[in-house]
């Protein structure tokens, strides 16, 4: 009797007939769902565009064109509309143009308005969640004289809607994309399940359509290829042959993508030039060992800032996460985690355990993020686990009820089960609230990831360029003075922790000439010069402020004396006989008739081969030594 007790439960559990009147029922925590999102990043209205906003809106001329640039966005690698032509910065490229075709929509009917832009982003949040409790309801259904405030439906997608972790996407609105690429992979959901019930085509069809619309909001929308079938078999009654007709028209939907990705980038994978700018490849320069253990020391950080989102940064990038090694405790700890999370999983995968679910769920969608299939341009970022972060939603409530139930009664288990996860939301809702004002601007946002990413080179560089922006606004001599010795100290440390950091470098070489301007210092300025050369010769910027200088008069023994230095320190730190010849160049067409501004000339293109030229610097040398003597 208890078996047969427990098998009708079980079964009872799963949606045998499709709920009628959803709304009509359940409008109260859908609204408070709705409301509560807009309520919470309705702050956002009075922020700025900060980060890659610049990239995916005000500075995209395909954006800029409005309505008209849509062609060209749905046909063009993403990066495309801001630098003018395909650069192939990060691996893979991108191609995620429906966030920006919105965008391009914003800016045909109210121009570049961040607050539109923001309060869109709240709204469509907003949407995110009512969606998801729909979604969620039909996985999770409410139990016979269960309070609707005590499902799992409304208490995960009230853990969701209120995460920190979600701070970033909607706060910043690039990361629209994020709440697309999620609205498109749940409605797949939502159209599948419905095929399930009423068996009707139409519902089949529609899976397919809205996991392209997210597809084509991002590509990691295609991990829902597994997702989806695994939900179907967790929470339906639909039998292999159902849910393998159900995977048809996604498949379908991931090649049509994959198509017009190609179309439009021209790879899939590789554009057959290896990254190797760490900023966009962090791993750049390890060994597989470190990579491995370093990826395992972010997956470990990923499950901790879930549990406990603290502290938060948008700055992951090298070395914020230092380079680890399977000496370190955290990796191996983080490896033991997930060989324990995968045991789990499998072991449930029969009985349709919902924590084996969870587990899945959260593998499935972290993978294309991991950085252990392809590298993704950065170690790790809080968006990256904005739809993963939902099994710890689901999970929590339905942990704190069935542990309750060792003790207490259904109905005991179940306050439990709100008043653990109320107090955990309440939590969650303050160190939101919190967070989220770190996004208003660029200098708030750098300020406070300069907090927390201290050894990141690009969040110091981020930091200095601010500190310079304030420094150039500022009129007070002390004030000037003050900000631009912040800006200095955090350069610097940017280069200290990337020597091969070319836009810090030539921020270096920005603040010396600001530093000069004040003291008039031409020796220290040139000094400064020479050590930016020694790693990038080829800076563009000092090059132009030297052909400032060479026009004072005052400083034009300084400068006589900076060139051979300079290209004697390209030669020897750089090997780069063409840019440490284009400061002898300088020499020369200052002072000609100097025998040995000639003979190092000579020497350089004798280094370079080119023994013509050697030996006419080499003749004309000589003659100009013979004519001093």
């Amino acid at each position: 009797m208890a078996k047969q007790s427990k098998k009708s439960k079980v079964s009872s559990s799963k949606l045998k007939a499709w709920p009628k009147s959803f709304w009509k029922k359940n409008w109260i925590p859908g609204l408070l769902l709705f409301l509560g999102a807009l309520a919470l990043y309705f702050q956002t209205i009075n922020f700025e565009y900060v980060l890659d906003d610049v990239i995916v809106h005000t500075e995209n001329q395909y954006v800029a064109e409005g309505i008209s640039g849509l062609g060209k966005i749905f046909t063009t690698e993403s990066f495309e509309g801001y630098f003018g032509v395909q650069r192939n910065l990060v691996a893979g490229g991108r191609y995620r143009p429906l966030s920006i075709a919105s965008f391009a929509i914003e800016n045909e009917f109210v121009g570049v308005n961040s607050r539109v832009s923001h309060i869109l982003n709240a709204f469509f949040y907003g949407l995110l969640c009512l969606l998801l409790y729909r979604v969620l309801m039909l996985l999770f259904r409410k139990k016979k004289n269960q309070a609707w405030f005590m499902t799992i439906g409304f208490l995960a997608s009230l853990l969701y809607m209120v995460h920190p972790l979600h701070t970033e996407v909607v706060a910043n609105v690039k990361g629209r994309d994020e709440i697309f690429v999620f609205m498109g992979a749940l409605a797949a959901m939502y159209a599948a399940i419905k095929y399930v019930y009423s068996e009707k085509i139409i519902w089949n069809i529609l899976s397919g359509v809205f996991l392209f619309i997210g597809l084509l909001a991002k590509e990691n929308a295609i991990t829902f290829l597994g997702i989806i079938p695994l939900s179907l078999y967790f929470f339906t009654h639909a039998s292999f042959k159902k849910i393998a007709f159900n995977f048809i028209p996604l498949l379908v939907a991931a090649i049509l993508y994959l198509v017009l990705r190609f179309q439009a980038i021209g790879f899939v994978f590789s554009a057959g030039a290896p990254i190797t700018d760490l900023m966009n490849n962090p791993f750049s320069g390890m060994n597989l060992a470190e990579k491995f253990a370093t990826i395992f020391y972010t997956l470990g950080m990923y499950f901790k800032l879930m549990i406990f989102p603290h502290p938060l940064t948008h700055d992951y990038y090298p070395y914020h996460i230092p380079i680890m090694n399977w000496s370190d405790s955290s990796s191996i700890l983080s490896l033991l985690l997930y060989i324990g999370l995968g045991i789990l999983a499998i072991w449930g995968l029969k009985k349709k355990s919902v924590i084996s679910y969870c587990i899945l769920f959260y593998i499935m969608s972290i993978s294309v993020v991991s950085n252990m299939l392809f590298p993704v341009g950065t170690f790790m970022n809080e968006r990256f686990i904005f739809i993963s972060s939902l099994a710890f939603c689901i999970a929590l409530p339905y942990l704190i009820e069935k542990l309750s139930r060792l003790k207490f009664d259904v109905d005991k288990s179940r306050w439990i089960s709100f008043a653990f996860v109320a107090l955990i939301s309440i939590l969650f809702l303050v160190k939101s609230a919190m967070r989220i004002p770190d996004w208003k601007n660029k200098f708030e946002l750098n300020y406070s990831a300069s907090l927390v990413s201290k050894n990141s080179a690009r969040s110091n560089l981020f930091m200095g360029t601010a500190y310079f922006d304030l420094y150039q606004a500022a009129s007070d001599k002390d004030m000037r003075t003050k900000w631009l010795d912040l800006a200095k100290g955090h350069i610097d440390k940017a280069v200290e922790i990337h020597p091969a950091y070319g836009s810090a470098i030539d921020m270096q070489a920005g603040v010396a000439a600001e530093k000069y301007k004040m003291d008039g210092d031409v020796n220290a300025l040139l000094v400064s010069f020479e050590n930016v050369l020694g790693r990038r010769p080829s800076s563009k910027y000092i090059k132009e402020y030297i052909e400032y200088l060479m026009d004072r008069q005052s400083v034009r023994d300084e400068l006589l004396a900076f060139f051979p230095k300079a290209a004697n320190t390209i030669v020897a730190n750089r090997r780069d006989y063409a840019n440490a010849l284009h400061f002898l160049n300088y020499a020369y067409t200052m002072n000609p008739k100097n025998p040995d501004v000639s003979n190092e000339i000579a020497k350089l293109y004798q280094a370079q081969g080119n023994t013509q030229q050697a030996n006419q610097f080499f003749n004309q040398a000589k003659q100009l030594q013979n004519d001093l003597n």
